[in-house]
């Protein structure tokens, strides 16, 4: 993903000296008021337009990160005043990203069509499966703050988005991995963590399914829980294929360049995102059981007894995989924290769009670290998602101050696909 910064001058651009340097005023002055409005105008609608034109999937990553940050003060283990409606603000502005990034997605592509094959040749496409992983967000949220326990109409809506993104995020996956056999050139040394957005989406879709899955009748969550499982497996399991060739990438070829160097917090995604799926599912199952009495196979081959007792091995096996999960997850943050650091040193960082990209991971380590303090009932891990939460706040409004700062000097990021 490589990026070139073009500025253009935005209307509040004016040069000082220019004005200081201007004739005394005319009778036809009048008409330099209007003059600077229809130039004001232009100036906005030829940024826009370019923006249009160049605009990369890679923001898709804005409205995952943000939307994670909203589960996370949705999660709180420790609540304060305030703290939902802080999870609501940051809700409001992924929704709201995610709208716009996706309207003009539609323009683009409607008023460019050319546009779409030459993205869908190059590795840019990758960055497709963070449009997938911000709808799961979104749909997370609403799930958990919008729908009250198992009643009303609100939840199969959300429900049925669940199955669209299902549908989109395997699409996507399935489809980029055939475009990365058949069109893309590849080398192991241009290998980098973006090559897993596509399959995260896939496992963070599954992880959505548990969460909706808790407010659904027994005959739907039913279904929604065994097709979590589906969609974690396969994606983990591909997950494992990437992050090889990945880590063998880093082995003989070293780190990615600098413009690259945040994609080493990707992986740490995938990991912690299991952990958090695992968890989950197991409440979602134990719940199946408490709220409907059904187990989730067949009641006619278990007793309740049985039921009782599969429950337990079910969560007890899924709190051990989280907690290997987990400590992987541990083992990629620290390794791309060390890269980051080591390369901040040697090498001047610029900033682009893909630096939003370590705000999911972060958020959802954090998340499954809350997990898993209630799973073991543990004030030091909760505690601990407090601190992994915090850094993802930090770097969120990090990224949003750099981005506001280059988008009022007027600097569209053009993709070198896109000419």
């Amino acid at each position: 993903m490589k990026e070139q910064a073009v500025e253009f001058h935005l209307p509040n651009q004016v040069d000082h000296n220019v004005r200081q340097s201007e004739p005394p005023s005319c009778p036809d002055d009048h008409r330099e008021p209007e003059q600077k409005q229809v130039s004001a105008m232009k100036s906005i609608f030829r940024y826009a337009r370019m923006f249009t034109l160049h605009l990369n999937p890679v923001w898709f990553t804005m409205t995952m990160g943000t939307g994670e940050i909203a589960l996370f003060m949705k999660a709180l283990p420790y609540k304060f005043n305030g703290s939902d409606i802080i999870g609501i603000v940051f809700f409001g502005i992924a929704l709201f990203s995610f709208l716009l990034f996706l309207t003009l997605s539609v323009v683009r592509f409607l008023v460019w069509p050319q546009v779409l094959s030459i993205l869908l040749h190059s590795p840019q496409s990758e960055f497709f499966g963070a449009l997938s992983m911000g709808l799961s967000t979104l749909l997370n949220f609403c799930a958990l703050h919008f729908v009250s326990g198992r009643s009303g109409s609100f939840r199969f809506f959300v429900w049925a988005l669940w199955w669209v993104n299902v549908a989109v995020s395997v699409l996507f996956c399935c489809g980029i991995m055939f475009l990365k056999s058949t069109r893309h050139s590849q080398s192991l040394g241009t290998i980098t963590g973006i090559w897993l957005l596509p399959i995260i989406a896939v496992i963070v879709a599954g992880g959505s399914g548990s969460i909706i899955s808790e407010s659904l009748p027994a005959k739907h969550a039913k279904i929604t829980i065994v097709l979590s499982y589906m969609l974690l497996g396969g994606g983990l399991c591909v997950t494992f294929f990437g992050m090889t060739l990945y880590y063998a990438r880093l082995a003989f070829h070293k780190v990615p360049a600098a413009s690259l160097i945040i994609t080493v917090f990707i992986p740490l995604g995938p990991c912690a995102q299991t952990a958090f799926a695992f968890l989950r599912l197991s409440t979602a199952i134990s719940e199946l059981y408490s709220d409907f009495g059904q187990p989730l196979i067949g009641s006619r081959l278990l007793s309740p007894e049985d039921t009782r007792i599969m429950n337990l091995a079910i969560q007890g096996c899924s709190i051990l995989m989280a907690v290997g999960f987990w400590g992987l997850s541990f083992f990629w943050l620290s390794l791309g924290l060390s890269i980051w650091i080591d390369t901040w040193i040697v090498t001047k960082l610029k900033f682009n769009p893909g630096w939003w990209g370590a705000v999911f991971p972060l958020g959802i380590y954090a998340l499954s670290t809350i997990e898993m303090g209630t799973a073991f009932d543990s004030g030091a891990f909760k505690k601990l998602s407090i601190v992994f939460g915090l850094c993802a706040i930090l770097v969120w409004l990090l990224m949003a101050s750099l981005t506001l700062y280059n988008v009022a000097r007027g600097k569209v990021y053009v993709c070198k696909m896109a000419g």
